[in-house]
């Protein structure tokens, strides 16, 4: 077969296996195991990298070896199916601790403090709208009101104030009451308020009335301080199996061994290192005193080497064509989405090419390709077709690289 018939024959294979690879995609994003994975990783949230140190430091100093990797309260596990381990200890981090301050905002509002003239024990009355919520607890809040009417009376009851009156007064209620509320209060001069050092008005009585029509609610959040929480990695826990993507793909074949001995001896010009780690693999780009070089987890079987060691061969080509300007990755992102954006096109890229190149040299990878492509192509089949046209150059490029070697050519295939 002529070099030219061989190309086009390539061309029409990666095509093909374009086309599958966007409806495997779009399948597993429809299916239970899909929908079973977003539930389970909805429970979870990123922590701050304060507290990544606290856990690791804590990790540590315990002896444990393997890595941290999924975090929760103990709560949270037993709405997932399960149970902390007898025995293990929490890890300790901080939650801050957030007061979410909700007011009223009009231009005409008189916020002059009426109560701060008046001593502790005088009784009352008055009737308004709350205009803020300063805090809100279980058991009671503490709010403004912007009152319409005001009546202060001695603790024998004589009145010695009444006046349609327009100011706020801080009340400490056990009622939740909302910002427009209409309401119609009675109570006491209490304690001073930490909200501006005002007095608080201690209610015994309240009423809604209505709810009046407010222009504009603004809603601040502020951090006052922070609060220890215990959480449990997965590992200190059990119970329910963990939905996965991406399990290992299992076996060895003669044509993943081929593939491995020409990638590294004939194709790649850096090293390629073994070494105990979480991920399957990564490239690293020479800096400082570390050279290029590409790294494979121990322990993966052979075919999982083989497609693992193609998918980082692709991130290394990337690198020299972003290089030398070659590739854009910016223009199949938004701005802002900034490193993230294009390092998820560039993830989507390198496991689709891994996917086409694993499949024309007969191992099958799909189960595995599609569940990855799906990750990082954030439920977006479409991904795959976006970036089309650089995952067809890319896999065009390695399946003659190792077509050649593997024909035992003599041009030098070695990564330009």
């Amino acid at each position: 077969m002529s070099k030219q018939m061989s190309k086009l024959k390539n061309s029409e294979f990666v095509e093909q296996k374009l086309e599958q690879l966007k409806n495997g995609v779009s399948e597993f994003l429809n299916s239970e195991k899909w929908k079973e994975y977003l539930s389970f990783q909805a429970k979870f949230h990123s922590y701050s990298f304060n507290n990544v140190i606290l856990m690791l430091l804590q990790w540590e100093e315990r002896g444990k070896t393997n890595s941290i990797t999924k975090v929760a309260g103990a709560k949270t596990w037993e709405k997932l199916g399960r149970f902390v381990k007898d025995g293990e200890k929490p890890l300790i981090i901080l939650a801050p601790n957030i007061k979410v301050y909700t007011k009223v905002q009009e231009d005409n509002m008189c916020t002059k403090p009426l109560i701060s003239k008046f001593q502790e024990g005088k009784q009352v009355e008055a009737k308004g709208y709350i205009s803020q919520i300063i805090s809100q607890g279980s058991k009671y809040g503490i709010y403004v009101l912007q009152t319409t009417y005001m009546v202060v009376k001695s603790r024998n009851g004589k009145v010695q104030f009444e006046e349609e009156v327009e100011g706020t007064i801080i009340i400490n209620s056990r009622v939740k009451f909302e910002v427009g509320d209409e309401v119609e209060v009675e109570g006491r001069v209490s304690r001073v308020s930490n909200y501006k050092k005002y007095k608080q008005l201690k209610l015994f009585n309240s009423k809604k009335i209505g709810k009046r029509e407010v222009s504009e609610v603004i809603e601040s959040r502020v951090l006052v301080g922070f609060f220890p929480v215990e959480v449990y990695d997965v590992s200190q826990t059990e119970g329910k199996e963990i939905p996965e993507l991406c399990n290992e793909i299992q076996g060895t074949s003669e044509q993943a061994e081929k593939l491995l001995d020409v990638l590294r001896n004939k194709i790649l010009d850096i090293p390629v290192v073994y070494e105990p780690m979480q991920y399957n693999g990564y490239y690293q780009r020479a800096h400082g005193n570390l050279e290029n070089r590409i790294a494979l987890k121990e322990g993966l079987s052979i075919n999982h080497q083989a497609k693992t060691l193609i998918h980082e061969t692709c991130h290394y080509i990337m690198d020299q064509k972003k290089q030398k300007g070659k590739i854009n990755l910016g223009q199949y992102t938004e701005p802002e989405e900034g490193f993230d954006g294009l390092y998820a096109v560039e993830e989507v890229v390198v496991e689709s090419v891994a996917f086409i190149v694993s499949q024309y040299f007969n191992l099958d990878t799909s189960e595995y390709s599609f569940e990855y492509v799906s990750s990082w192509s954030k439920g977006n089949p479409n991904k795959v077709l976006e970036v089309g046209k650089l995952i067809r150059q890319l896999s065009n490029e390695l399946i003659e690289k190792l077509e050649n070697a593997l024909n035992g050519e003599e041009k030098e295939q070695k990564i330009a």
